[in-house]
């Protein structure tokens, strides 16, 4: 975190994003010598720019911003300029624009799900409907300059709207900004347009173009549109949707096909989305940004809580430095200020202090450790007293024991503090372990089992080991039947008319009678058709990629921990078609469900017998750590 920098009203506190346009920090309001309340304050530092001309264009829009409510859209409150540089301020939360979240989703081995991209269009899509519905003669009905800068994802998981109040003077400053601003807005609008709502959807189906594909779109890409949508493929690699792809065409077409207004788009999209059973909540995106970025959340809540503690009155006292860092540009106004140089002339001062303090302890240091060796040496060795006063330069080395005694006491403590932490929590640990150690042997037990059936018979036995789903074994079975059927009728029809097979196929029957055949009659079994299991080799499914699974919000805030066992079944495509626990038992935190919905989304190379794809059940490991 950069030191406290001094912008008019506002301390600003830490650098939040930087773009072509300015920058963004978190600031507080200077209440006397506190902060007041926080903010997330924009400076447009992009060249060009009239501080007065925008400053009033954003108080314009304040008497529109009254008659547009709706979800999601945010408005400034608080503008001006200092020194020549505009700048708005918004309430304050924890939240990160549309490029962060792209960039962390897309980070390492994750990427954005699909669902979770289609819902955050779908929201901005709800907000633009209000503007695009309002009146012309007295709302501007548009935004004018979408961005993905314009649009942030709260903590919450809610979206929200901003820039409005800007967008009406910026948009005129087009012609100035580099490509990865220009990107994003109409080819109208780059030609010096006005925008409109059409405009708006052009933007909001680059932002989804982004979303899904994990890079914006290409600039020509309203001129090549089908070429474009021939060698899409989304950031999962799975290939786009052609419902999708009719929504991208029809919104960054050329304006005379161009989908007019964000109300037909949300419906577009909707529908589909309501089609393809998409039931993604904003429940689950809250739980996706919580994951997401849970480090921050963490780090931003204890800065909030030092911050509100800042004593401004201390460093408020050198002010009279201000002239000397004055002479910057009304840019630099935004990264120096008068709080760094009273930082630093404090700094400055605590140094020399801090020097003279050692020098003047190393001296007594020395004296006691003198006064302590006496008693061990004749007089004639308080000759040495006389060197005792050349020792100042060396004042560093004397005041090191000093120093090492207080590193030492600190390490105590932390001991200490950790040691009370461990006996807290070692209820929970050894509980997670009882519970690891549950599914452990059920997932040993059910592989044995699985094992002993491979080894006894081809296909049929894969029905038997798993008596506690049926049904989703039987599907298996049928699939390797019909994918080895040459394999499968021999063994059917050999054991056929001898007596022992079937007694262990219908052991349903005969019930009392089916525990003690298996020790008998399975090496009869394995010795009548060899062959078969011989030329059998099974290749069990490799998980390839699995979304990292959602920390469910109680757990984490009562901090819980666990490790959940999940079965799948995973096609001959490598899709999973079933999920299900290992153990079944009761989880009031929602452990086991969030590790069934990440498996269920997870990709498989497909298991294999005999060298053909085949359906398979297989079992991962779902660990959650605070």
């Amino acid at each position: 975190m950069h030191e406290p920098t001094r912008f008019g009203r506002y301390l600003l506190l830490k650098r939040l994003s930087e773009d072509p346009l300015g920058e963004t920090h978190r600031a507080g309001r200077v209440d006397g010598d506190s902060i007041g309340e926080h903010v997330r304050l924009r400076i447009f530092n992009l060249a060009g720019v009239s501080s007065q001309d925008l400053v009033k264009s954003m108080r314009d829009y304040e008497p529109i911003a009254q008659k547009l409510q709706g979800p999601g859209l945010t408005y400034h409150a608080d503008c001006g300029d200092v020194s020549g540089v505009a700048y708005t301020a918004y309430p304050y939360n924890t939240a990160w624009d549309m490029k962060a979240l792209n960039a962390k989703a897309n980070s390492g081995f994750s990427n954005l799900e699909r669902d979770h991209a289609l819902l955050l269009a779908e929201r901005i899509a709800k907000g633009l409907s209000v503007v695009h519905q309002a009146d012309p003669a007295t709302a501007r009905p548009c935004h004018g300059l979408l961005l993905p800068q314009s649009v942030l994802i709260t903590a919450d998981g809610e979206v929200q709207l901003q820039g409005f109040s800007t967008a009406g003077y910026l948009v005129g400053k087009v012609s100035s900004m580099p490509d990865s601003i220009k990107v994003y807005l109409s080819p109208e609008v780059r030609a010096g347009a006005a925008p409109g709502p059409a405009d708006d959807i052009y933007s909001l189906g680059a932002i989804l173009w982004e979303l899904l594909m994990g890079k914006p779109p290409a600039m020509d890409i309203s001129e090549q549109m089908t070429t474009h949508l021939a060698m899409a493929q989304m950031v999962d690699g799975e290939v786009l949707p052609a419902g999708l792809a009719e929504l991208l065409q029809s919104s960054m077409a050329p304006a005379r096909v161009r989908t007019a207004e964000a109300m037909s788009w949300h419906k577009q999209l909707t529908d589909w989305m309501t089609r393809r059973e998409i039931k993604t909540t904003h429940f689950d995106l809250a739980f996706f940004i919580h994951e997401l970025f849970r480090t921050a959340i963490q780090e931003e809540e204890a800065e909030l809580e030092k911050e509100k503690g800042l004593d401004l009155s201390r460093p408020a006292e050198p002010a009279p430095a201000m002239p000397e860092a004055a002479p910057s540009t009304p840019r630099e106004s935004t990264r120096t200020g008068t709080m760094v140089a009273a930082q630093k002339k404090k700094s400055n001062a605590g140094i020399f202090i801090g020097l003279a303090a050692l020098v003047i302890l190393a001296v007594g240091v020395m004296a006691l450790i003198k006064f302590r060796q006496q008693p061990a040496a004749p007089a004639v060795t308080e000759a040495p007293p006389v060197e005792a006063a050349a020792p100042p330069p060396a004042a560093a080395e004397t005041a090191s024991p000093e120093l090492q005694l207080a590193e030492l006491e600190l390490e105590r403590l932390v001991q200490e503090r950790a040691a009370s932490v461990g006996d807290q929590l070692s209820a929970e640990y050894d509980e997670q372990i009882r519970s690891l150690r549950e599914q452990l042997v059920s997932a040993q037990a059910e592989a044995e089992a699985e094992a002993q059936r491979i080894v006894t018979e081809p296909a049929p036995p894969v029905e038997e080991p798993a008596p506690e789903a049926p049904e989703p074994v039987e599907e298996p079975a049928e699939d390797i039947a019909a994918a080895t059927p040459p394999a499968e009728v021999v063994p059917e029809k050999e054991p056929a008319p001898a007596p022992p097979p079937p007694v262990v196929e219908d052991a349903s029957p005969e019930p009392a009678m089916t525990p003690p055949p298996p020790p008998a009659v399975q090496p009869p079994q394995q010795a009548a058709p060899p062959p078969a299991p011989a030329d059998s080799v099974i290749t069990p499914p490799k998980r390839i990629r699995m979304p990292e699974p959602v920390y469910p919000p109680r757990a984490r805030q009562m901090r819980k921990q666990a490790t959940v066992l999940v079965k799948v079944l995973v096609d001959a495509r490598g899709k999973v078609r079933d999920a299900k626990p290992v153990v079944d038992r009761n989880d009031p935190y929602g452990f086991t469900q969030s590790a069934i919905r990440a498996a269920r989304s997870a990709t498989f190379e497909p298991g294999q017998r005999d060298g053909v794809k085949t359906e398979m059940w297989t079992t991962i490991v779902v660990m959650f750590k605070n």
